[in-house]
């Protein structure tokens, strides 16, 4: 016989992790708007990337966006935009960018 408090145990972990999943940006689209904006970029182009994730070829933890966009001086700079997902962060989706420039310059 299971004792009692292990359904307990159950209810609250499967609570929590509803609770959780409610709380986190509703979708990817908005966390990438919301990163664009942050950062004063408007976004020309982005394309998801499955195979060739560039920079992020060997690091496939999340999901890899090449993109270009323009700065409110008008640059128009091109890279490489990670998503990656924690789900026990504050923050659940993080990003991390390389420029396609700041590529050239580190090799």
């Amino acid at each position: 016989m299971v004792p009692r408090w292990a359904y307990v145990l159950v209810v609250a972990l499967v609570g929590a992790l509803i609770w959780r999943a409610l709380k986190r940006p509703l979708s990817l689209k908005q966390e990438f708007d919301r990163w664009a904006q942050s950062n004063g970029l408007i976004v020309l182009r982005a394309q998801r990337r499955y195979i060739f994730a560039g920079p992020f070829i060997w690091k496939r933890s999340g999901i890899v966006y090449k993109i270009e966009v323009k700065s409110p001086t008008g640059q128009i700079r091109r890279g490489w935009i990670r998503f990656g997902y924690d789900f026990f962060s504050e923050q659940p989706w993080s990003e991390k960018v390389i420029w396609d420039n700041d590529a050239l310059k580190a090799a």
